[in-house]
């Protein structure tokens, strides 16, 4: 709740307070989503939050770079306003990011597609996409099981 008061009923423990972008409970995983549309991030985060996910968006691939270190997963845009995503990925690589990266991009050509695959991703997600989809990626490359919550 964003008008919360300061002080807390004792009963009540920091653990229990509602999560933000900037302060996340550790034991919560999270997905890192790269895309130059803030809304992707936001559709994306609304579902995930239903499966016990959270998400942490950037829309640059400077902050990327740092938001992706402990991420389940990435999330990354091909075009990003003039950044290239697949460098991105190609840098996260490089830098020993070992979990599952899923390209989500409009870009459907065979020279983007093998691009990428040689850059190091995981998987590729056609936009628009079904958020089903994105889920059945997320368990298959991580492993997770990501129950639905009612």
């Amino acid at each position: 709740e964003l008008n919360a008061s300061p002080r807390q009923p004792e009963s009540q423990s920091k653990v229990d307070e509602t999560p933000t972008e900037s302060k996340m409970p550790l034991d919560r995983p999270f997905v890192a989503v790269i895309d130059d549309e803030p809304m992707i991030a936001k559709l994306v985060s609304s579902f995930l939050n239903r499966y016990g996910l959270d998400v942490r968006s950037s829309t640059t691939t400077s902050d990327a770079r740092s938001l992706t270190h402990e991420a389940v997963a990435a999330l990354v845009d091909i075009h990003l306003n003039g950044e290239s995503g697949i460098d991105l990925v190609r840098e996260l690589r490089s830098s020993g990011f070992k979990n599952p990266i899923i390209v989500v991009s409009g870009d459907r050509t065979r020279e983007t597609v093998t691009e990428s695959i040689s850059a190091g991703i995981t998987d590729y997600l056609a936009k628009p996409f079904d958020s089903n989809a994105l889920v059945e990626k997320l368990r298959k490359h991580t492993g997770m099981q990501l129950a639905r919550s009612v």
